[in-house]
Parts: C-alpha cells; structure tokens; sequence
C-alpha cells in the first residue's frame, strides 16, 4: 500500500502571533502554536498546544494571522529529534501545514446563520407577535 496516511485537519485559535523565520540558508517558513480546547467528561476545559510550520503558499496566509484567530490548519504531522544542550536527545511533533484558512468569528457565524433575533413581546390584549 502506498497511499500517504498521514493527514491532519485541525481547528482552534492561534496562542501568539506567527513567527516568521528566514534563515540564511534554506527556505523561510512561519511558525505558529494552535490551541485546541475541549471540554472533558467533567466540564472541565482542556487544553492542546500543536505547533505548526509552514512553508510556500500557506505560509503567506499564516503570515497575516494574529493571535486570538480562529483558523483550520490541513497537513501532515512531522517528527524531528535533537540534541539539547545539556546532552539529552529530545523529540517533537508538530504540523507541516499545506492549507491555512482563517474562521470567521463565532459571533459572526451565529449572525450569518441565523440572521438577527426577532424579540416576542405581548401587546396589552394578550396577543403575541413580532416586535
């Protein structure tokens, strides 16, 4: 079987600002860190932290994100070792974003959706309509 499995679609809000990397050799590439919360069994929220490199295209498109969008990242998931300074080998996961696109607001969403709330109110016959 050939067919590339590793794919991710992930939704949530940007942490910071992207981070913009030109490096003297190699391609630049914008960094950013995506926040993914859930609420558990509890109700309590939890929170995921997935880093996100991308590069070409979609870079330029992470590029004009600011903290606090809401965005949908598509890609696939990329692991990287190192060695840390103090000698231990260290790993990481993160996405290797090909498509970022930025979500409109959950206000906005909830106003396209459903258009503006019609109030009820009660005339003084007892009669309700449309106000």
């Amino acid at each position: 079987m050939n067919a590339d499995l590793n794919h991710v679609t992930i939704t949530g809000t940007l942490e910071r600002d992207p981070i913009s990397c030109l490096p003297d050799h190699g391609t630049p590439y914008v960094s950013f860190t995506l926040r993914c919360t859930e609420t558990g069994p509890t109700g309590q929220e939890f929170h995921l932290f997935a880093p996100c490199e991308t590069y070409g295209h979609a870079s330029m498109a992470a590029g004009e994100l600011t903290a606090g969008d809401a965005v949908l990242v598509a890609g696939k998931l990329k692991w990287t070792s190192w060695t840390a300074k103090d000698g231990t080998r260290r790993t990481s996961l993160c996405v290797l974003v090909r498509l970022v696109k930025r979500l409109a607001p959950v206000g906005a969403l909830a106003a396209i959706a459903g258009g503006p709330r019609v109030k009820e109110r009660r005339d003084p016959h007892g009669t309700q309509g449309p106000s």
